[in-house]
């Protein structure tokens, strides 16, 4: 799980997204599979979430926080591809417009 924590990995996130919503869902993922060994062996969803707040790797209120255990415990797919849209959102922008289309 080493390879979770790379400088690397941790940059990518911090550049995912202008959006709040997608670094801490990023963050998350990063962290997901320790996240929920510690659960799984006892330990507390909020020892768990305090825990990573105080080390500075994840910046997310409780509440986002237990959503998400929530979420990857009941299977929903939480890798990075899906909660990141992908740049090429298949929209062009066009602003001549069309004669034919306007009343």
């Amino acid at each position: 799980t080493e390879m979770n924590r790379t400088p690397l990995k941790e940059l990518l996130i911090e550049r995912a997204s202008e959006f709040k919503r997608d670094r801490i869902h990023a963050a998350f993922v990063l962290h997901k599979a320790e996240i929920l060994e510690a659960i799984n062996e006892g330990w507390s969803v909020h020892s768990v979430w305090k825990t990573l707040v105080d080390a500075k790797k994840i910046n997310m209120s409780y509440q986002a926080f237990s959503r998400l255990v929530k979420r990857a415990k009941n299977g929903v797919d939480l890798r990075i591809s899906t909660i990141i849209p992908s740049s090429s959102s298949g929209f062009t922008m066009d602003a001549t417009p069309d004669k034919n289309k306007l009343y």
